[in-house]
């Protein structure tokens, strides 16, 4: 397969390493630095080098696009991709700067028959594969809630990642979100043109699920939590000693009936879940795969639904702090856009 990539700053060499990985061919590179694009250009083959998106799409000879530049271009660029019938999209998250938007890029896929896919990465990472067929085994009862932290890195740059998580996990979908963001933001390091602060928000999920995150920007960036069942909880940490490190606790099998007020001591639950890699490049890797295989994922629900989410958040803050906003969005909330990265 031929791919083509837009954006050429930190995730868009990523997803440069991760297409040769899966044997595809770049073809053309594009970026608005010449330089950056031609940097990322010594491969064994000779791509071709643009610093307009709109003459690469025009000129086409590609079979996968990656999106990798920022949030509020996404809109633009995969509008025109899809008129021009290019047959896979790959979108860095997150998918757009508003709900509207995010649910145009979708629908025009759809009618152009593009297959878009959003890369969320930790559905292809194998820590969180295991996890997931893990929950399904009871291991820990019945999950009700969730709590996350992950520090500074923006509601739309990094949060999206873990507001997609809940509903991929339990095969559910964010039902209502209240929030409050930063009341003294940092300047955005990727320009005063984006606007993505930090925050905190709750949000509920179907299936009777909460989660908790935390991801105000005066915390150091950490990718840790825990999932609390009936009987016990899983601890999660991305960036431990052996890489995604996950740790079982539960009550003994013989004490699940005992009554939930009457303390008893939890225990590992051994073997538990075996640490793996967070290596972002393999994860992008399989996600370029997943795209064109015959039976890829649905990406594209849970990218609109992180999307609400953040708008969410801003709306809850900007009504008063933690107020409750219905989800997913409607009315004249699809239209409120944060420039989020």
């Amino acid at each position: 397969m031929n791919i083509a990539i837009i954006g050429l700053g930190g995730m868009g060499s990523r997803h440069l390493q991760a297409a040769l990985s899966a044997k595809m061919t770049p073809v053309a590179l594009c970026d608005l630095s010449r330089e950056a694009a031609e940097a990322a250009a010594e491969l064994p083959s000779t791509p071709r080098i643009y610093t307009d998106w709109e003459k690469m799409l025009n000129d086409g000879g590609f079979d996968v696009l990656v999106v990798a530049t920022n949030g509020p271009s996404h809109h633009k660029i995969i509008l025109k991709a899809a008129a021009v019938n290019s047959p896979y999209i790959f979108c860095e998250k997150p998918l757009s700067t508003s709900g509207a938007k995010a649910r145009e890029i979708v629908a025009a896929c759809k009618k152009s028959g593009t297959k878009l896919a959003v890369n969320l990465a930790r559905r292809q990472m194998d820590a969180y594969i295991n996890l997931k067929k893990c929950l399904q085994t009871n291991v820990i009862g019945t999950v009700h809630h969730i709590n996350i932290h992950c520090g500074a890195g923006g509601l739309g740059c990094l949060g999206t990642h873990f507001f997609d998580l809940p509903a991929w996990l339990f095969d559910t979908q964010p039902e209502w979100v209240s929030g409050t963001i930063d009341t003294a933001p940092a300047p955005n390091i990727r320009g005063e043109h984006f606007f993505d602060p930090g925050g905190q928000a709750m949000v509920g999920y179907g299936k009777e699920l909460t989660a908790h995150f935390y991801l105000a920007g005066d915390s150091t960036v950490v990718f840790r939590g825990e999932l609390i069942g009936t009987h016990g909880y899983i601890s999660f940490d991305d960036l431990g000693n052996e890489g995604i490190e996950m740790k079982i606790f539960a009550r003994p099998k013989d004490h699940w009936d005992t009554i939930p007020t009457r303390y008893v001591e939890l225990k590992e639950v051994l073997p538990g879940l075996k640490p793996t890699s967070f290596d972002i490049i393999d994860s992008t890797r399989k996600g370029l795969e997943d795209l064109v295989s015959e039976d890829m994922q649905d990406t594209c629900t849970g990218a609109v639904n992180a999307v609400d989410i953040v708008m969410g958040i801003h709306l809850s803050a900007k009504s008063g702090q933690w107020e409750k906003v219905s989800l997913p969005l409607s009315g004249n909330d699809l239209n409120f856009e944060i420039p989020i990265t």
